[in-house]
């Protein structure tokens, strides 16, 4: 996994998962599940951060 990080003022920074787990669920062509992992990365040529991302999400086709 990956999040990538874009504010309205153009600032980006990526994060790779060190560790983490994701939870996907299928019916009927139909997906849901859960995430968190602890990612390290930051802004492009910025110091190095580690960060914790979790969520959810339902009914993706």
């Amino acid at each position: 996994m990956s999040g990538l990080y874009v504010d309205n003022r153009a600032k980006m920074e990526s994060y790779t998962a060190a560790e983490g787990t994701m939870e996907l669920t299928v019916k009927d062509g139909v997906y849901s599940g859960k995430f968190e992992f602890k990612g390290q990365g930051g802004p492009i040529g910025g110091g190095q951060k580690e960060i914790k991302v979790s969520g959810t999400f339902e009914d993706v086709k």
